[in-house]
C-alpha cells in the first residue's frame, strides 16, 4: 500500500498495474494474518465482480506485468494448492462465496 492509500484503492491500483483491467470490487471475504521471523502481514481478500473481463488480459496494457511469476484460472475441482489453506478448502468445497467474513491466522 502507498502511504495514505485505502485497502480498496490499493487493490484497484495493483490489479490495474499488473493485469491492465480495473476490478469491480465486491465484498470482503477473508482477512488473514501471518507472523514469522521479522515479518507480520495482514492480507485482505475481496470478491471481484467483473471476473469475466479478466479472460481478455492483454500482456501489453499492464505496466507491471513483470511482477507476476504465475497466474492460474482454476475451478473448484482443480488440483492446485491455494493459500491461505482455509480459503483453498472453502473454494474447493464451494463455501467460498457467502455473507461471512472469515478471519484466519497462520
Amino acid at each position: 500500500m502507498d502511504w495514505g492509500e485505502g485497502v480498496i484503492e490499493c487493490l484497484e491500483r495493483e490489479i490495474v498495474e499488473e493485469l491492465g483491467i480495473k476490478p469491480v470490487v465486491g465484498r470482503l471475504q477473508y482477512v488473514s494474518t501471518f507472523s514469522g521471523r521479522d515479518i507480520h502481514t495482514t492480507e485482505f481478500f475481496f470478491e471481484v465482480l467483473n471476473a469475466k473481463d479478466y479472460r481478455r488480459v492483454d500482456a501489453e496494457s499492464p505496466t507491471h506485468a513483470f511482477e507476476i511469476a504465475e497466474m492460474h484460472w482454476v475451478k473448484p475441482d482443480t488440483k492446485i494448492k491455494i493459500l491461505p489453506k482455509d480459503m483453498g478448502q472453502d473454494f474447493a468445497s464451494g463455501a467460498l462465496l457467502s455473507d461471512t467474513v472469515r478471519f484466519m491466522k497462520d
